[in-house]
């Protein structure tokens, strides 16, 4: 069995995975919306409707980079309350 101070440490380091995690999808992020405004901008006075279509794929992507962001937030919240209690 493992004990309590082991499990502290092995939350610990996820703590900072996921702190990298977090960062690294913030940045996806933002390139994702870098993406899609450069598409934005190209698609103006176009009638290319795949402009239009990538920029909502992009839009989605970057939406669910934030998503995953919360997300992984929140379980080390609920995984660093875990480890208080020990």
């Amino acid at each position: 069995m493992v004990s309590a101070g082991q499990l502290k440490q092995a939350i610990a380091t996820a703590n900072q995975s996921v702190d990298e995690a977090v960062q690294s999808l913030a940045l996806a992020r933002d390139r994702a919306e870098r993406a899609m405004q450069a598409l934005a901008s190209a698609a103006e006075g176009s009638s290319h409707p795949q402009l239009g279509q990538a920029n909502q794929i992009i839009g989605k992507v970057a939406h669910d980079l934030g998503d995953s962001q919360v997300q992984l937030q929140s379980a080390m919240q609920n995984a660093n309350q875990y480890a208080e209690g020990l």
